[in-house]
């Protein structure tokens, strides 16, 4: 590579008279990151960074902090004084530039030190920025940053446990889980008969997060709790040695704001929620630890009233026991049997578990809650029993009203539902409402329509009309209870009194049934007959055949034939007449004088004539 070339963080490569001349040149402003003339620097030496006090106006300053491979970054500010929403440092973490990294904290103003979190980077860049306006410059900030181990060995991992509360917080806590996180911490107790309580404050580890809880400071030591996502309902974990492993696991994307808890030396703990979950150290995975006290102040936030219920219970006979208290006031000392379900109307609860030096159990598991919240069920729901309790353990069966469903996706192929009130709520995903059954569109009826409705759903009614000329069989109809309409109704022609008829002819049906509105009809005449008039007719609103009046079947007429020296005795004829021919006188027919009109509108071919009379004495006929 020639001296006169310069590399990008991308693989580019530019000018080198063209690094720190404020122009973008790389594409990812990578040759623009240590120009100290324009307040950018690239620092790889852990160190400090800090502005002038007072800074200068309109700065902006950036600095791009580079550990060795292999290590993570943390920042920690130890002064910090800007204009208030004017002048903003903003910290970036993962990457060299905007395009690579990820911005996790905007600070502004006189921050308090002890508000302002550690900030880790999941690798080894990370990089600050800082602007400022031309108005007011209040003061200055400085931060001091280093290079750490490895993420897998970062964390605080040795820690002891004492009588006072002490904590524990993921890395940049609570701006976001850096991603890749593979943190260890081991937390021991003096003496071998101690033992540790691990509280839960606040827990949001994103989606594949997990915080694993061992009893012991081996990674497969047995696993007392994992949490994950923001689940908390089990806050406090206690161990059973002297020894608690803490191991947070992040995926490869920033989400989550990561998690806060307690550890202190000794068993129990101070719960403040609605709901949640108390256990005897170790319940589930291994025997309760011998020569214990340990004791859990439970209260509802506001005083609310609070049911608690053991789940489990089984304690070493005789020799290791339960006590509960009410408010302050003794419910019982419990041994064998489990304490009975209580309801705290104050909602205050206190456990003192007391074990031997003798025997171990498995212990016991105990849930409390403020009850779940009220369904308020619909009209259409009903409930058995109907005055259903909201505390939990209680249960309620739910169906629906004739011609009702659940409407809810969970429950619509359900006659009923059976609901459990839990310690963190119904035991559904949505509670079960009725709503009336859907008839879906109503039906359509050939000649008449829809007039009127009330709906499509069960009871809902449908009211048709007919077109004129047609009748209703019966104009409403009703949604059914299974969620079907009643059979439609039928919109048919009204009858006419009078018929289409004619006569010397035939009539054909073309449309309907040739009595009723709307129906069309066609005439034919008989043969010898010609038709009058349209020969189709349609059946109208009035009662009427279209043009019916003037239709007939008229005689076919006989042209009348023309007879030499003779006549006939009509001038007109129709199919049927006769006429008579008559010679003139001298003349005899030829013949029959008698001549019918017939169907082909003629007489017939055998039409006579008029010839002269015979002459004996003559030679000739007269013609």
């Amino acid at each position: 590579m020639s001296s006169g070339f310069s590399h990008c963080t991308n693989g580019k490569c530019v000018k080198k008279n063209t690094v720190c001349d404020g122009k973008d040149d790389c594409g990812d402003f990578s040759d623009e990151l240590d120009c100290s003339n324009k307040c950018t620097y690239t620092k790889t030496t852990p160190g400090a960074i800090q502005t002038a006090s007072p800074y200068e106006p309109n700065s902006a300053c950036r600095w791009t902090l580079e550990g060795p491979e292999g290590t993570r970054l943390e920042l920690q500010f130890n002064a910090f004084n800007t204009e208030k929403n004017r002048d903003e440092v903003q910290v970036w973490v993962g990457g060299k530039t905007e395009t690579t990294a990820k911005m996790v904290a905007r600070l502004s103003g006189s921050e308090d030190l002890n508000m302002i979190p550690v900030f880790y980077s999941p690798n080894n860049y990370m990089f600050v920025k800082f602007t400022s306006d031309r108005e007011k410059q209040t003061g200055s900030f400085s931060a001091d940053w280093k290079a750490q181990s490895a993420v897998e060995n970062g964390g605080r991992l040795d820690l002891i446990a004492s009588g006072t509360k002490q904590f524990i917080q993921s890395p940049s806590y609570p701006n976001m889980v850096l991603p890749g996180l593979r943190e260890v911490w081991v937390i021991k107790a003096e003496g071998l008969r101690k033992v540790i309580t691990v509280q839960m404050e606040d827990l949001d580890l994103g989606e594949g997060g997990f915080l694993e809880i061992r009893d012991g400071d081996r990674a497969a030591a047995p696993l007392l709790a994992k949490f994950e996502g923001s689940d908390i309902r089990t806050s406090i974990v206690i161990s059973t040695s002297n020894t608690v492993r803490l191991y947070l696991h992040s995926q490869q994307q920033f989400n989550g704001k990561g998690f806060k808890c307690s550890y202190i030396e000794g068993c129990g703990g101070v719960i403040t929620a609605s709901a949640g979950i108390v256990m005897s150290p170790g319940y589930g995975i291994v025997n309760y630890p011998n020569y214990q006290v340990c004791r859990w102040n439970i209260t509802q936030p506001g005083g609310r009233r609070m049911r608690l219920m053991f789940e489990d219970f089984v304690m070493g006979d005789n020799k290791d026991f339960v006590e509960l208290f009410d408010d302050g006031n003794k419910v019982g000392k419990y041994t064998t049997t489990a304490p009975p379900t209580k309801t705290s109307s104050m909602g205050r609860f206190f456990i003192k578990m007391t074990s031997s030096a003798i025997i171990n159990e498995k212990g016991f598991k105990a849930v409390f809650s403020h009850g779940c919240p009220d369904p308020s069920f619909n009209k259409d729901t009903i409930t058995n029993p109907t005055s259903y309790s909201t505390d939990m353990g209680a249960t309620v069966t739910v169906t629906c009203r004739d011609g009702h469903y659940f409407a809810q996706k969970e429950h619509t192929e359900k006659e009923s539902v059976v609901m459990t009130c839990n310690g963190d709520g119904w035991d559904v995903k949505q509670v079960p409402q009725c709503e009336p059954k859907y008839c879906g569109q109503a039906p359509i009826i050939d000649n008449g329509y829809v007039e009127s409705s009330t709906g499509a759903r069960f009871g809902d009614t449908v009211t048709y009309k007919c077109y004129g000329g047609y009748s209703v069989s019966k104009d409403t109809i009703t949604c059914k209870k299974d969620g079907h309409w009643e059979d439609e109704p039928s919109c048919t022609g009204n009858h006419w009194p009078e018929k289409a008829e004619i006569s010397h002819g035939k009539k054909a049906t073309l449309s309907g049934d040739g009595e009723s509105y709307g129906s069309v009809v066609k005439f034919t005449c008989d043969e010898g007959y010609e038709l009058v008039g349209s020969p189709v007719v349609v059946c109208q609103q009035d009662r009427t055949w279209s043009g019916s009046d003037q239709i007939q079947c008229h005689k076919l007429e006989c042209p009348v034939p023309v007879i030499s020296h003779g006549s006939v005795n009509t001038n007109k004829t129709v199919l049927g007449d006769e006429i008579t021919v008559t010679c003139e006188s001298g003349y005899e027919i030829n013949g029959s004088a008698s001549l019918r009109c017939i169907v082909n509108q003629t007489f017939g071919t055998n039409i006579p004539f008029c010839q002269g009379m015979v002459n004996h004495n003559a030679k000739f006929y007269l013609m």
